[in-house]
């Protein structure tokens, strides 16, 4: 118990401890942007879960080990083990529910919703008929926009009228013509 103290230990340090990338340029940036917010990363944050249950849980039984054998109270141990399940339990729990999330492709919060259509439909010369975002990751989404105009634009001007500051990491754009045949 006390080397899997230690060993988890130093693998907290390990997970918790924030990279330095000072190489490579703009692409490197945005492949790597997850690092700085590293807590909004399902594995990372479930392995990161499961070194701190492991962790408690050894600390705790070295304490309950401790006073057992010290004392005779050997049912400490495993009731230290129950305990240690159920907490384990439920943070699994929390951690399944965020990840069924992106799983069941959970919409975006409907203001970035409205902020796309806003900013699209901003000079009135078209309209957004289709809109359909969702969670591909921890705080990034994927989006499918669907345009009808009388006079359209390319899907590259419609894509550049979205902010990038909304975590978008996929748009496809389908623009039509109103009056085609």
């Amino acid at each position: 118990a006390v080397i899997s103290l230690m060993v988890n230990g130093f693998s907290i340090l390990i997970l918790s401890h924030h990279h330095d990338h000072s190489y490579g340029g703009e692409q490197h940036r945005a492949d790597c942007a997850h690092n700085n917010e590293h807590h909004h990363d399902h594995n990372l944050r479930s392995v990161y879960l499961h070194v701190i249950a492991d962790m408690l849980i050894s600390f705790v039984a070295i304490i309950a080990l401790t006073i057992g054998k010290y004392t005779g109270l050997v049912w400490l141990d495993p009731i230290v083990g129950i305990a240690g399940a159920i907490v384990i339990f439920r943070w699994a729990i929390g951690l399944l529910r965020l990840s069924g999330r992106v799983l069941l492709d959970m919409q975006a919060p409907s203001h970035i919703q409205a902020q796309i259509k806003s900013n699209i439909e901003k000079d009135g010369e078209c309209q957004v008929v289709g809109l359909h975002t969702w969670k591909i990751g921890a705080n990034f989404y994927a989006v499918i926009v669907t345009i009808v105009s009388q006079n359209p634009n390319s899907p590259e001007y419609y894509k550049s009228k979205i902010p990038t500051s909304l975590g978008l990491a996929h748009i496809s754009v389908e623009v039509y013509n109103l009056h085609a045949d």
